[in-house]
């Protein structure tokens, strides 16, 4: 069976420390899943909500920093918590 890819971007699977802060002023430490142009999905122990923005500096491994802003889109209730973030 033949199923298409519903995906506006090609996610790549990069897993890494991560350091947000909320527009709040709340710290949120997690790790990176996957990230694609669209966003990212990162694991944390913080509690958020969908509706939740935040911001923060992600690293890549050619030691490029890149400042990351957007909105929490979908919340997977595991110990810890996956985030899905789509980039503003």
């Amino acid at each position: 069976m033949w199923f298409e890819e519903r995906r506006k971007f090609v996610r790549v699977f990069y897993v890494t420390p991560v350091t947000f802060l909320l527009s709040s002023g709340q710290k949120v430490e997690g790790v990176t899943e996957d990230i694609s142009l669209g966003g990212l999905k990162f694991s944390a122990e913080s509690e958020l909500s969908v509706g939740d923005k935040l911001s923060g500096k992600l690293r890549f491994p050619d030691g490029g920093v890149y400042l990351i802003e957007g909105t929490i889109c979908g919340i997977r209730e595991e110990t810890p918590r996956l985030y899905r973030m789509i980039f503003s």
